[in-house]
């Protein structure tokens, strides 16, 4: 199994397409083809079920997909572990990052890190909230950022913002004549969601539970450009912060805001409990907590 092999699997299988991932990995559609069928080949099972209209996941195929980031990563951060010895005076520090966290304005500003600190270099990768989390766990980041509280044993969790969530909602949606909702207007609403490794939609499921139903998750996605567009036309819709709405259309598009404020967006650094951080980590975790304890977003006294 090579590292090529693994990146172009997540390709396709993000894009659920081997033409839209040959595109995007700047490939042909046959190399693409070739390398995911002798992955499938030497570990003897399919890995995707293909159709007329794209590709989907085997079970074995999920498997990979949940374990393929974290390879992924692990090698290519021991790559360029190995070259830096050739440059010592250049100290790395890595963050996992859950997807659509990386989409709010605030965190541009982590990005700024090595403009203040030239000494070091930053690297990210965008994950889901479980991943980060194990991620932080095995050692293959320095520190994490995740879009919801979890309770893991061996993790401390850092509040840093908890921007209030709008439902994204296109204009001639009957739900734009609300000034505001209450989370039983979700009832039946197609949604644009993700999947239960992310921990603000296992809350929301649970406060829709406890409401009497479930939500009707009918397309499950991070990509905000395919959010806009399932928006633009009408085909659901979608819990987000006001940050997102810079990525949405605002001409067709509208926020609608919720009275119940338990559905604001949690957002947590998480870094190993009682471990002792390696210099460069400690000063990158800082400087993260320095810009938020000067933001406006900030509340070191969350409420659940």
């Amino acid at each position: 199994m090579e590292l090529r092999q693994l990146q172009y699997f997540l390709t396709v299988a993000e894009e659920e397409s081997f033409v839209k991932a040959s595109r995007r990995a700047y490939v042909s559609q046959q190399a693409l083809s070739k390398s995911i069928m002798s992955l499938e080949q030497e570990l003897n099972t399919t890995l995707f079920i293909r159709g007329p209209h794209g590709v989907k996941l085997t079970e074995a195929g999920q498997l990979l997909f949940r374990r393929a980031y974290n390879i992924s990563y692990y090698i290519s951060d021991t790559i360029r572990e190995i070259r830096e010895f050739k440059n010592p005076s250049k100290k790395h520090v890595s963050l996992s990052v859950a997807r659509g966290v990386e989409n709010c304005t605030f965190f541009y500003k982590i990005l700024d890190f090595e403009k203040e600190y030239p000494e070091y270099t930053l690297s990210t990768v965008s994950t889901d909230d479980q991943k980060v989390e194990q991620m932080v766990i095995d050692g293959s980041v320095n520190l994490g950022i995740i879009g919801g509280l979890n309770t893991h044993e061996s993790l401390e969790y850092i509040p840093l913002n908890k921007p209030t969530m709008f439902l994204a909602v296109n204009n001639k949606n009957p739900l734009c004549q609300k000034e505001s909702l209450s989370l039983s207007d979700l009832k039946d609403v197609p949604l644009v969601g993700s999947s239960s490794f992310y921990h603000f939609y296992n809350r929301l499921t649970t406060l829709c539970n406890l409401q009497g139903f479930s939500p009707k998750f009918t397309f499950q996605t991070e990509n905000i450009l395919y959010i806009n567009r399932l928006l633009i036309n009408n085909q659901g819709c979608f819990l987000c912060p006001n940050d997102d709405m810079e990525y949405l259309d605002s001409e067709q598009i509208s926020l609608i805001p919720f009275k119940e404020t338990a559905l604001n967006y949690f957002t947590f650094l998480v870094y190993k409990k009682n471990a002792a951080l390696p210099e460069a980590t400690q000063i990158f975790r800082d400087y993260i907590l320095k810009i938020f304890t000067k933001s406006d977003t900030y509340d070191n006294n969350f409420e659940l």
